[in-house]
């Protein structure tokens, strides 16, 4: 159990293994509600990246330009292959200090 997941317990999720987690009774989705939601991503994954040169280095890597991931700005990008082929099309995000995120659905 990661800190995540009992952070999430602890707000009423129920967990069904290692990847399968829920709220409950599906129906009281489709219900209005006044309070703040908490909805789990697990599948979606980050790609941390630190270092000097971060920003040359996924530069290089990805088709975006990891200059316009600024924070309020997540552009879309793509890692490719040495032949050119789409692999995968995550988001930049820009984090504290020298470091970039890339987000994207995990397989």
């Amino acid at each position: 159990m990661t800190n995540w997941t009992a952070h999430l317990q602890a707000a009423g999720a129920r967990c069904h293994g290692e990847r399968q987690i829920d709220f409950g009774d599906p129906r009281q989705a489709h219900q209005p509600n006044d309070a703040t939601l908490l909805s789990p991503l697990i599948h979606l994954g980050i790609l941390e990246i630190e270092g000097t040169d971060t920003k040359r280095f996924l530069q290089g890597q990805t088709s975006a330009q990891v200059e316009l991931a600024n924070g309020d700005f997540a552009p879309l990008t793509a890692f490719c292959s040495v032949k050119g082929r789409m692999l995968l099309t995550p988001n930049c995000c820009a984090l504290p200090k020298t470091a970039i995120g890339c987000c994207s659905i995990a397989t």
